[in-house]
């Protein structure tokens, strides 16, 4: 009986095991809740299967001289890892600091093994902290690069130039939205064209963009512009703005709402400053708008989830106690019942005997008679 009982609670473990993975099968992705304006309904909308992020903060350059080293880059980089980790929802965040950050070791993350994790539903956030810089082109213009801890300023090929992120890593990476923030001088020399001023979070919004895909970039100054340091909790002018924007935000965030905020901020924060810095955002290509996804919700969604499952198991427990209790009481009746006919037995047995030994004691009397 016992045996049987614990075949039971084996098969209850293993049908809760069947139905909590399946359970989170359902549950897989990522999403926001939009509200349509006329309606005042509210729907979820599902915007990624996974999020991704690569924060990357050089400080100290091989080739650079003393004078060019940095001292907030890195700080800067942990500090907007540190509000994409308490804030928002990312499956994987990967950091490249310093000597880590080398061109070869930037492509090998970005050209070869985020593509063989990352589906064409998923999405990417990259942010750069470090050194940027442009040369003069014959033809007009400038190119413009990003600067690894290998790179230098008179050998291009050793840089990130603008073209290999526009032409290479941008279409190299699967993802469905790509949210390129640089925080370098110069960067601005990567946005291509300007996408629409106007910020919307309604729920016909959220539905077109998850439909559409997205390469935008949002650098800290326009063209020719130098980004300045010195800005809020230690970190530039920039990133201090765009962590204080991230961490205020009360929902979720897109790119378009985030680009619009910081703009006015740091351009104001420059102007104070006798300076000229206006982030410049823009869009490589494609019609979609990157989401930060806020932590909460899907906390909230975990939470609920494994509630549903622990009540689910709490009830098959339940069950099973019942169960088993129902079998151990009808294991006492039949102990019960074996003990009323062993007790049946044993007086039977006892009569027996006694009317034996009456019958010899008579048979021994008449003897000695």
């Amino acid at each position: 009986m016992r045996h049987h009982i614990r075949t039971l609670l084996s098969i209850i473990l293993f049908l809760l095991f069947m139905s909590m993975a399946s359970f989170a099968a359902e549950t897989r992705g990522l999403s926001v809740v939009g509200k349509d304006p006329a309606s005042g309904k509210q729907a979820e909308v599902r915007l990624y299967d996974k999020s991704y992020a690569v924060i990357i903060g050089i400080d100290r350059y091989q080739n650079l001289p003393a004078d060019r080293q940095l001292r907030n880059a890195v700080k800067d980089a942990k500090g907007v890892e540190e509000v994409l980790r308490k804030n928002y929802q990312f499956d994987k965040i990967i950091t490249i600091h310093n000597e880590q950050a080398t061109k070869d070791r930037i492509m090998e993350v970005l050209t070869e093994e985020l593509p063989a994790q990352m589906g064409k539903d998923d999405a990417l956030f990259l942010f750069w902290a470090g050194h940027g810089n442009q040369e003069k082109s014959a033809y007009g213009g400038a190119l413009g690069y990003l600067i690894p801890y290998d790179g230098t300023t008179d050998k291009i090929r050793k840089n990130l130039t603008m073209a290999e992120i526009r032409d290479t890593i941008s279409k190299k990476i699967p993802a469905k939205h790509v949210f390129y923030v640089m925080d370098a001088c110069y960067s601005g020399l990567l946005t291509s064209r300007s996408v629409d001023g106007k910020t919307r979070r309604d729920l016909g919004y959220l539905k077109e963009i998850t439909k559409e895909s997205a390469r935008q970039v949002l650098t800290a100054g326009g063209k020719g512009e130098e980004a300045l340091d010195g800005g809020p909790k230690g970190h530039s002018v920039f990133t201090g703005r765009l962590i204080e924007i991230l961490e205020s935000a009360s929902d979720f965030i897109t790119a378009n709402e985030l680009q619009a905020s910081i703009r006015e901020k740091v351009y104001s924060d420059a102007q104070a400053r006798n300076h000229t810095q206006t982030p410049g955002f823009g869009a490589l290509y494609g019609l979609g708008d990157f989401v930060f996804i806020p932590k909460e919700k899907n906390v909230l969604g975990d939470l609920t989830g494994a509630s549903a499952a622990r009540q689910k198991e709490l009830e098959q427990l339940r069950r099973a106690e019942q169960e088993a209790g129902a079998a151990k009481q009808r294991e006492q009746a039949e102990i019960a019942r074996k003990e009323k006919e062993l007790a049946v037995l044993d007086k039977q047995i006892a009569d027996m005997k006694g009317r034996l030994g009456t019958s010899a004691a008579q048979k021994t009397t008449a003897s000695i008679r």
